[in-house]
């Protein structure tokens, strides 16, 4: 290795020319802290897949310093972002500012390009597979070589193409999982040849989450890791953010008078968003309180009241979102389960009332307005009517996916059935969770029949964990709310404008490096390290970085 001082003159020389001060600075804080990071004794590969948020980059640095501080290896940053025409890869090398950013956090540059024995490989695999797919069904349930991976290529292909389902007969679908099935090819054979010890992906969906199939399938840890946590994901549990299942074990594992402290917060938090009429169109559900803001916007009334029928609101996802995020449902995508619902609304004498998200798209609302065109007993809502005026008005039952309504709608103590198994209210009764396709469509027969009653302590357990113990934040950065409040608010997750969106970029790094101390630095490699040292499912922790245990264990019940 060049010597240090000689290699920080370089390397100040290029950042002067090529990169942004922020950037700059934190190259050079990282050269200062962590050093001459050639880990000596080294034990194979720890592969940690490239992400260019500045947050995510900064939580990275962290978890490869507390990797190696337990098992040394190689930490290789690998990019799989190739350009594809057909079969035909063509390199889009990163630009060498990047590669100076993730080797100042001790990483080096690995660009993923299938080789030709891969590609044929690829095309082997999609001879031998494609035939089967008659469905849709059949892509979500695809195993290969004993490897389920149906979920992520069918929410990759949605995401890839913009397109709200799949059409597995049509040739995009077919160039699609060529392509991807020439990744399968790539990751199996390096996983074959090289010794991973660990993985750290930035989404455990997408082709993203495609090498960290094939090694947990290999029992190699591997982990998802960001500015908000670690999560730890292993065959039992493939998806990040799934906290839920563990709601009720971590409740119990407090002492009754904590327990009576976070039901009476909860219930108080509940009761006063209830009572401010001047916000009564935020959401209820913890998860989006930082998502929307602003005053009630008035609507005309929505539903009749007086007829005595049977009024069900249909809850949209937004079609751009993952639908298999958090694991399994009963349909494969978004478009699916409205299809379905729209076929068995003529089937019942229900008043279906179809309302778009909050955060829908023009995408979304051309989508929804033909589905409403299409089936005569869907009546499209306007997506600012709020599932507070909608309940006032009388709505009966509410049908989700597995979207955070399921609680806004269950704290005005109406019905609530998902349509999926892993929806975040799995643990608690007071929304229903039908199983099966079979099991869903009989309620979906019967509501009217359903004699509904909900535990309301249950719906302050459900908060007091989401919300209360401890909040969702960050162990990156103080305060990170008021940080992208000031940064113009976190507007829709898709405005390049949003605060959210602005602080992944180098600004995160000005707010890090002005923040830092040695004290606080040490904490959160103390924090990192312990928990590596656990089998806990998700990193939590108190305002000290002190390691959160009690209750954090994986659960039995999850997927």
């Amino acid at each position: 290795m060049i010597h240090q001082e000689k290699a920080v003159t370089r390397l100040g020389s290029y950042l002067r020319r090529k990169v942004d001060t922020n950037t700059q600075r934190y190259v050079e804080h990282n050269r200062a802290v962590w050093g001459d990071q050639s880990y000596k004794n080294k034990v194979g590969t720890l592969l940690v897949e490239k992400s260019l948020a500045a947050p995510s980059v900064i939580a990275l640095s962290y978890f490869i310093s507390s990797m190696n501080s337990i098992k040394p290896a190689d930490p290789i940053i690998y990019n799989f972002d190739v350009y594809r025409d057909g079969l035909k890869y063509r390199r889009k090398l990163l630009p060498k500012r990047t590669e100076i950013l993730f080797n100042s956090i001790g990483g080096r540059l690995l660009e993923c390009l299938p080789s030709k024995r891969q590609l044929e490989e690829g095309t082997r695999l999609f001879d031998k597979y494609y035939p089967s797919l008659k469905s849709n069904q059949n892509l979500y349930d695809l195993t290969i070589e004993g490897l389920w991976v149906g979920d992520i290529l069918t929410d990759s292909y949605l995401k890839e193409m913009s397109a709200i389902t799949v059409r597995v007969d049509s040739t995009k679908f077919q160039q699609f999982l060529k392509m991807a099935l020439c990744q399968y090819a790539y990751w199996k054979e390096y996983f074959d040849t090289n010794t991973v010890t660990a993985i750290a992906v930035s989404h455990c969906v997408y082709l993203y989450a495609l090498p960290l199939r094939v090694a947990i399938d290999r029992e190699i840890p591997g982990y998802q890791v960001n500015e908000h946590t670690i999560y730890r994901i292993t065959k039992a549990r493939k998806w990040a953010s799934t906290e839920f299942w563990d709601f009720r074990k971590l409740f119990r594992s407090h002492d009754d008078e904590k327990k009576i402290e976070l039901l009476t917060s909860a219930k108080e938090m509940i009761e006063q968003r209830l009572n401010n009429t001047n916000n009564s169109n935020l959401p209820l559900a913890p998860w989006n309180d930082n998502v929307r803001s602003g005053s009630v916007v008035s609507h005309d009334r929505i539903i009749n009241d007086d007829n005595n029928i049977y009024k069900v609101l249909v809850a949209a996802n937004c079609f751009y979102d993952s639908p298999s995020g958090r694991g399994p449902n009963l349909f494969t995508d978004f478009y699916d389960w409205l299809v379905y619902l729209g076929n068995l609304s003529s089937r019942t004498n229900y008043e279906w009332f179809l309302k778009p998200h909050p955060d829908a798209t023009d995408m979304d609302l051309e989508i929804l307005t033909e589905l409403a065109n299409s089936y005569d007993r869907f009546q499209l809502v306007d997506k600012d009517v709020t599932v507070f005026q909608l309940c006032n008005e009388g709505i009966d039952c509410v049908l989700t996916m597995y979207g955070t309504v399921g609680f806004e709608a269950a704290v005005h103590g109406h019905l609530v059935v998902n349509a999926s198994t892993s929806n975040q209210h799995v643990a608690y009764n007071f929304n229903l969770h039908p199983s099966t396709v079979e099991e869903y469509e009989k309620l979906l027969l019967d509501l009217p029949n359903i004699v509904w009653n909900i535990d309301r302590n249950e719906i302050y357990e459900f908060f007091a964990m989401c919300t209360l113990c401890p909040p969702r934040s960050s162990w990156t950065h103080n305060d990170i709310h008021g940080f992208i409040e000031s940064l113009g608010g976190w507007g829709h997750p898709t405005n390049k404008n949003s605060g959210f969106v602005k602080h992944l970029g180098p600004i995160s790094y000005k707010k890090f490096l002005d923040e830092f101390c040695l004290e606080k630095h040490h904490k959160r490699l103390n924090l990192v390290a312990n928990y590596l040292c656990t089998g806990d499912y998700v990193m939590r922790w108190d305002k000290d970085f002190n390691l959160l245990r009690d209750g954090s264990q994986l659960s039995e019940n999850s997927n």
